[in-house]
C-alpha cells in the first residue's frame, strides 16, 4: 500500500504455562483475545482491530501486518508480527456499491 498509515497498533503476546495465549494492546482499547488455538487467535487479530476501530472511532479502516524490520527478519524466521498498520477505507455510498 503506497499511502501512509493513520496509525500503528502494537500488540502484546503472552503465553501462559497451560498453553493459553493472551493478546492485548495498549494502542487499541478493548483488544483482548485469548485461547489455546494459536492459529485461530492470530487470524482474529486483523478483523478484531478493524471492528474495534469501527466501534471506538466510528471509522472503517483496513488493518494490515506491518512489514518486519530487517532486524526482526534476521533474528526470527517465524516471528509473529506484533505491529499492524491502520489505513483509512474510502466511504462508498449505496449507489456506488450497487452500480447505480
Amino acid at each position: 500500500m503506497s499511502e501512509k498509515p493513520l496509525t500503528t497498533v502494537r500488540i502484546k503476546i503472552q503465553t501462559r504455562s497451560d498453553g493459553t495465549v493472551y493478546i492485548s494492546s495498549d494502542d487499541m482499547p478493548g483488544l483482548w483475545l485469548w485461547g489455546k488455538d494459536h492459529d485461530q487467535l492470530f487470524r482474529s487479530i486483523v478483523p478484531t482491530i478493524e471492528e474495534l476501530y469501527k466501534l471506538n472511532e466510528g471509522r472503517t479502516v483496513k488493518a494490515r501486518e506491518a512489514p518486519p524490520s530487517r532486524f526482526a527478519r534476521w533474528f526470527a524466521q517465524e516471528k509473529i508480527n506484533d505491529k499492524y498498520e491502520i489505513y483509512p477505507v474510502a466511504q462508498l455510498n449505496e449507489q456506488t456499491v450497487h452500480g447505480r
